[in-house]
C-alpha cells in the first residue's frame, strides 16, 4: 500500500463541516418533501424524522434526509395541526422551511424552522378535486354536477315512509358506532329499529377497501333494507381522507339503498358525503335525521287522520241535515195524502167491517153442529180422564199409608236402640265413665301415675288417684 499523508477523523470532518458551514451558512431552504419515520420525545418536546422524495410514477424513495425540530420549531407544527386539521404524520406532503447542519458526530441533517399551512391545505384541496373530476368523467350514468350539487343515483332513490331496518357500517370501539345506537335505542317517540352492523375499520389505508366490501356484504345478502348507515366519530383532517377515496365515493353513489353518512369531521364535507343520499356532521345527527324523518311520516299520518274525521263530522252534519228536510218533507206529504184519503178510507173501513160481519154470521151457522159435537166429545174426554185420575189418586193413597207405616215401625226401632245405647242404660249395665278436668278419657295414654280422675256409675261418682295402669287381659272379655 503507497504511503499517503493521514489524518485524524475529527479533522476531516471538521473539514466538511467547515465547507458546509462556508456553502450554506445562516441560509435556509423551502424544501418539498414527504415526512417518513417520525418519532417523537414528549419528555424533551423534539421531533426526529425523515424528509424524502419519492419517484412521481412509483413510491420508491428517491431521496432521504434526516431532520429534527426542537423548542420554538415544535409551537411550528403545532400551529400546523391547529390551523389545517392535518396531523404532523408519517406518509404527507409537506412544503417546509430548512437549514442545512452537519456536526462531527451526528452527521449531516436538516433543522425544521417552519412549515407552509397552505401548501397542505391546498394539496388536500387539489386531491378532492381531482377526485371528483374523476367521478363525473367516469360515471356519466349515475353521477352529474347541476345547480351546484352533486346529483347521483343514490340520491335520486325513493326511500321508505319509516325507516326501519338499518344496515350499520362502522368500528366496533368508535364512540360514533355507540353515540348512534344510544340515539336511537333512546328517542322519545319509543321507535323500534332492527340493526345488522357490518363491522369494519374506519381509520387508515385499508379502512377504504373495506367499506366497499362491506357495502358489496349489504348488497348481496338480499335483505330489505330500508338505509344503509355509515358512522365515524371526529379526528384530525387526515383520519377523514379514506372518505375522499375514489373507490368509496364511488361505491356510495352508485349504491342501490339509499345511503346516510353520520361522519365527524368540523371542515367541508367528504366526498363520501356529496355522493350519499343524506349527510349528517355526527353520527348523533345522522341518528336524529332517521327519527326525524319516521317523526314526519307519523305526523303526516296524524294528520290525515285528523283530516279524515274532520271531513266525516263535516259530511255527515251535511247529510244529516239533508237527511232532516227530507224527513220533514216525508212527514209533510204523508200528512197531506192521508187527510185526503180519510174519507175514503173511513168509507171503506165500513165497508170491510160490514162485509167481515156478514162473513162471519154465514160462517157462524155452518160451524154450529160441528161446535156441538167437538163440545159432547170434549166432555166426554173429560169424565174419562176424571175417573183416572181418581183411581190414580186412590192408589197413591194407599201406597202412602203403607210406607208411613213401614217408615213408622223402622223409626220406632231406631228409637229403641237408642234408648237401649243411652249412657244412663250403659251405666246401669255395670259400666263407668272415667273423666279428666271434666273431659271423657278415651286414650289411656294420657293418663299419668298420681293423675286425678273421676268414675261415673250409674248413681255415684267416685274420685280416685291413678297409682298404676296395665295391659288388659284380653281372655276376659272373649265370649
Amino acid at each position: 500500500m503507497e504511503d499517503s499523508q493521514h489524518i485524524k477523523l475529527s479533522e476531516l470532518t471538521s473539514r466538511i463541516e467547515a465547507v458546509i458551514s462556508g456553502a450554506f451558512g445562516s441560509k435556509t431552504f423551502w424544501v418539498l418533501a414527504e415526512i417518513a419515520g417520525l418519532k417523537y420525545y414528549q419528555e424533551k418536546n423534539y421531533y426526529f424524522f425523515d424528509l424524502v422524495e419519492k419517484g412521481e410514477s412509483s413510491s420508491a424513495i428517491l431521496v432521504s434526509i434526516k431532520a429534527s425540530a426542537w423548542a420554538a420549531s415544535v409551537n411550528k407544527i403545532r400551529n400546523f395541526e391547529k390551523s389545517t386539521g392535518q396531523k404532523f404524520t408519517n406518509d404527507i406532503q409537506v412544503l417546509v422551511k430548512v437549514s442545512v447542519d452537519y456536526s462531527g458526530k451526528y452527521g449531516l441533517k436538516l433543522n425544521f424552522l417552519d412549515i407552509d399551512h397552505n401548501f397542505t391545505i391546498g394539496n388536500l384541496e387539489k386531491q378532492r378535486q381531482e377526485t371528483l373530476k374523476r367521478l363525473l368523467a367516469a360515471n356519466p350514468e349515475h353521477i352529474k354536477f347541476a345547480r351546484g350539487e352533486y346529483v347521483t343515483y343514490n340520491k335520486l332513490l325513493p326511500i321508505n315512509p319509516v325507516i326501519q331496518n338499518i344496515a350499520l357500517i362502522s368500528s366496533s370501539n368508535a364512540e360514533g358506532h355507540t353515540d348512534f345506537l344510544k340515539v336511537l335505542k333512546e328517542n322519545q317517540f319509543d321507535y323500534h329499529f332492527f340493526i345488522d352492523e357490518y363491522l369494519t375499520q374506519v381509520q387508515g389505508e385499508s379502512a377504504a377497501p373495506q367499506m366497499v366490501s362491506k357495502l358489496l356484504e349489504i348488497f348481496n345478502s338480499h335483505k330489505p333494507y330500508d338505509a344503509v348507515v355509515i358512522v365515524r366519530g371526529g379526528g384530525a383532517t387526515t383520519d377523514f381522507l379514506m372518505f375522499d377515496t375514489y373507490n368509496l365515493s364511488r361505491a356510495v353513489a352508485r349504491f342501490p339503498i339509499p345511503v346516510i353518512t353520520g361522519i365527524g369531521h368540523t371542515g367541508n364535507q367528504c366526498i363520501v358525503d356529496l355522493m350519499a343520499y343524506k349527510a349528517a356532521i355526527a353520527p348523533t345527527k345522522a341518528a336524529e335525521l332517521i327519527i326525524a324523518h319516521n317523526r314526519a311520516f307519523e305526523e303526516k299520518v296524524i294528520n290525515y287522520r285528523k283530516s279524515i274525521i274532520s271531513g266525516t263530522n263535516e259530511l255527515t252534519s251535511r247529510h244529516q241535515i239533508f237527511l232532516n228536510n227530507v224527513n220533514s218533507q216525508i212527514i209533510g206529504k204523508a200528512k197531506d195524502i192521508l187527510s185526503e184519503n180519510a174519507q175514503a178510507l173511513t168509507h171503506l173501513n165500513s165497508l170491510i167491517v160490514a162485509g167481515a160481519n156478514n162473513l162471519l154470521m154465514h160462517h157462524k151457522e155452518k160451524l154450529q153442529p160441528l161446535q156441538n159435537r167437538i163440545i159432547r166429545k170434549t166432555e166426554l174426554m173429560i169424565d174419562n180422564c176424571r175417573f183416572a185420575i181418581e183411581r190414580y189418586i186412590y192408589t197413591i193413597n194407599v201406597s202412602a199409608v203403607n210406607l208411613l207405616k213401614d217408615k213408622q215401625y223402622n223409626l220406632n226401632y231406631y228409637i229403641e236402640l237408642i234408648k237401649h245405647l243411652s249412657p244412663a242404660n250403659v251405666l246401669r249395665r255395670g259400666y263407668s265413665l272415667i273423666y279428666q278436668n271434666g273431659r271423657i278419657v278415651k286414650d289411656p295414654s294420657t293418663l299419668h301415675r298420681g293423675a286425678e280422675i273421676t268414675n261415673i256409675l250409674y248413681d255415684t261418682e267416685i274420685i280416685s288417684t291413678v297409682k298404676d295402669k296395665k295391659k288388659p287381659d284380653e281372655q276376659r272379655f272373649k265370649l
